[in-house]
């Protein structure tokens, strides 16, 4: 999908976006009320809520696609541990674990000192 077309189906399916046109529509509602009934308090909190649930709205689909791009753009990165016993006078046993290992080499051989 490109970057400037919208996913209605995701942006029907949020919870935040229900939430917001709830909250919108209560706001515009409660501003209603308030105009017709003469009660200008009650109206100027209406507009003052549709406004904040439309900026809370708005923060949270940047959070949403914050998270979503950060969460593309991870790199998954595996670390393998090894746990060797040995000696001061083992170096080479330390040497030949702690070296990378590559398809050539063979499991190193003891030489008798």
């Amino acid at each position: 999908m490109n970057d400037n077309q919208i996913d209605w189906k995701q942006k029907l399916s949020s919870r935040v976006f229900w939430i917001c046109f709830a909250a919108f529509l209560a706001s515009i509602s409660s501003g209603i009320a308030g105009l017709g009934t003469g009660n200008e308090v009650l109206g100027g909190i209406g507009m003052a809520c549709g406004v904040v649930s439309a900026a809370i709205y708005a923060a949270a689909e940047k959070a949403t696609d914050i998270a979503r791009i950060n969460a593309s753009s991870d790199t998954k990165q595996t670390v393998m541990t090894q746990q060797v016993t040995a000696t001061s006078d083992d170096m080479y046993t330390v040497a030949s674990v702690l070296s990378p290992a590559t398809p050539s080499q063979q499991d190193p051989v003891m030489e008798d000192e």
